[in-house]
């Protein structure tokens, strides 16, 4: 595909229309790489201007975890060990997260893992949101696995908290491959749900878990279909101790190239530049210009830290994005 290819399909979406999957595949090939960066940076311009989300998260940690995902150090079947002192109370949280925002912090995904959530675990969870919430002026995402309508509305109602999250992680077609104990149709039914309430969405991915492009275009499309209005999209980081934990490394281009697919495909949508960052340090600011327009601070079993969030917020700075 040459310039003049990927220009036609970039005005087309700018010009408000959709990309096909065809299409995103026939970028997937263009013959001069950093066109269709600049194409998908020039997207993100129109659509998104040049204001930059950091975001952080906390893990209510109930119980180990039942699922068999092969990508999570947590899981069920990982070998991975790590102490308790992730776990946090509600109180615990909100006064680090008072802390973060006075540093620029103002998105802030709340994790649960457990098991499924019943009526009297949403209860003690609602409560803990509701301890949080009161004493910070964030956005909250919780992020509590698929739930029911009622359950949902009864969340809105009770927190007043208007953000959902699933972690979706992979297409439809490659998801039995990495995870056989959790449905990907349960967690679409409670983002669509959550969308018929009045949430705003958003979807957490990984990528370089085996799957190939197509699989990551399709996933993209899907989220558009749902309506999704955040992606954080994770590069796989290869615990030791987990079923993934010889899977190679994608490669720095293919990795751009999913974020200007990304932004293709869902031009009006906050791109999180996610969990794995420390593997791909050297082409941060180049995703920055390649569709991303938002971070989130920190690994999967590490502590958000002052100087992380100043760090993103200086290279954000020097890329002429305001946070």
């Amino acid at each position: 595909m040459n310039f003049k290819e990927i220009k036609d399909i970039k005005d087309k979406v700018m010009t408000g229309g959709c990309i096909t999957r065809e299409e995103a595949l026939a970028l997937t090939k263009a013959s001069n790489i950093s066109n269709l960066y600049y194409s998908a940076n020039q997207l993100r311009a129109k659509f998104c201007g040049y204001r930059a989300r950091i975001f952080t998260s906390f893990t209510i940690m109930d119980s180990q975890c039942k699922e068999d995902c092969k990508f999570c150090p947590r899981s069920a079947k990982s070998k991975v060990e790590y102490s308790d002192s992730n776990k946090k109370d509600a109180q615990s949280i909100a006064s680090e997260i008072a802390q973060f925002q006075k540093s620029g912090i103002s998105y802030v995904k709340i994790n649960y893992i457990g098991e499924k959530i019943q009526d009297r675990k949403l209860d003690e969870l609602m409560e803990s949101l509701r301890v949080i919430k009161s004493q910070c002026n964030v956005d909250l995402l919780p992020s509590l696995g698929p739930l029911s309508k009622n359950q949902l509305e009864k969340l809105r109602e009770k927190t007043g908290i208007d953000r959902y999250h699933c972690n979706i992680a992979t297409s439809e077609k490659f998801y039995s491959k990495v995870c056989s104990t959790n449905e990907i149709e349960a967690k679409y039914q409670t983002l669509t749900y959550a969308k018929e309430l009045g949430y705003k969405l958003s979807a957490g991915i990984i990528i370089g878990m085996g799957e190939t492009m197509e699989d990551r275009i399709d996933q993209a499309l899907k989220m558009r279909d749902l309506g999704i209005e955040t992606v954080f999209i994770n590069i796989l980081y290869a615990f030791e101790g987990t079923e993934l934990e010889k899977q190679p490394k994608i490669g720095n281009q293919e990795i751009l190239t999913t974020f200007a697919i990304f932004r293709f495909i869902m031009p009006r949508a906050t791109l999180v530049l996610s969990r794995g960052r420390s593997l791909i340090k050297i082409i941060e600011v180049d995703a920055l210009h390649a569709g991303i327009n938002a971070a989130i601070i920190g690994e999967l079993l590490s502590e958000t830290k002052e100087s992380d969030i100043e760090y993103n917020k200086q290279m954000f700075d020097r890329e002429g994005f305001t946070v």
